[in-house]
C-alpha cells in the first residue's frame, strides 16, 4: 500500500471540534471527490502527548495524522500529476488556507509494510 502522510497543523484560534467538523465533513470528501484515484483518507486527530513514552511536555506541535492511501503506486503518480493543475490545486485550496498552518505541515511519500500479530 502507498500513502501520503501528512502532519499538519491548524492555524490559531480554531478549535479541535471546529477543525475537526471541516475537515471530516468538507476537505476530505471534496478531496476524494476531486481526485478519486484515493482509495481511502484517514484523519489521526491528536489527543495528548504520549506519556506512556516517556513525553511530558504539554501541547503538540501538530493537530492531525493524514494517511491518503492508494492501492498501486500508479494511483499516486495520477494523483500526483493531478496536483500539479492550477484547477485541481484552486478547488482543493479553496478554504483551507484559514484552517491550516501549511509553514508547520509536512508530508510524506511512503510505502506501508505492516506484520500482524501471529
Amino acid at each position: 500500500m502507498y500513502k501520503l502522510i501528512g502532519l499538519l497543523k491548524t492555524k490559531p484560534g480554531i478549535t479541535r471540534e471546529q477543525f475537526m467538523d471541516y475537515y471530516d465533513n468538507h476537505h476530505a470528501p471534496h478531496a476524494l471527490r476531486a481526485t478519486p484515484m484515493i482509495h481511502e483518507h484517514r484523519r489521526n486527530y491528536v489527543l495528548s502527548p504520549p506519556q506512556a513514552l516517556g513525553e511530558t511536555k504539554g501541547g503538540s506541535d501538530l493537530d492531525v495524522i493524514i494517511e491518503v492511501l492508494f492501492k498501486t503506486k500508479e494511483d499516486y503518480d495520477a494523483w500526483a500529476k493531478a496536483m500539479q493543475k492550477p484547477e485541481i490545486i484552486a478547488e482543493l485550496s479553496d478554504g483551507s488556507e484559514d484552517w491550516f498552518d501549511k509553514t508547520a505541515s509536512r508530508f510524506y511519500f511512503v510505502e506501508e509494510h505492516a506484520t500482524k500479530h501471529a
